[in-house]
């Protein structure tokens, strides 16, 4: 089975190091990701092309370490379906959920860490 991954980095664009800051301020960012990895496995529920909805209904949602988090579907063929093939044209789902989202996101981490510097 393949799977589609999409990270969402920005952290070292912020110029910031987590371990630098208290627990406080490292659960306020690992709110923000959460937060924002949920809403990046709603949008892609809802642009993804359904047929049997075996897809969207694979699509999953995990925390995978501290300030990060993974939208991923292990279904075969989601693959050809977010990029296409020759033969078939690409329905992309992730990227595009990734892409509208990403700016709060990253809007929201910045506030997390302005809020609960120590």
């Amino acid at each position: 089975m393949s799977e589609i991954t999409i990270e969402i980095e920005g952290l070292d664009k912020l110029g910031i190091n987590i371990e630098k800051y208290n627990k406080k301020v490292q659960e306020h960012i690992d709110n923000a990701v959460q937060v924002g990895a949920l809403k990046i496995l709603r949008d892609a529920k809802i642009f993804v092309q359904v047929d049997t909805g075996r897809l969207r209904n694979s699509i999953r949602y995990s925390k995978t370490g501290e300030g990060e988090a993974e939208v991923k579907t292990n279904v075969e063929y989601a693959v050809f379906v977010e990029f296409g093939t020759s033969k078939q044209h690409e329905y992309p789902f992730m990227r595009p959920a990734a892409e509208i989202n990403a700016p709060e996101i990253i809007s929201a981490i910045k506030e997390a860490v302005k809020n609960a510097k120590p």
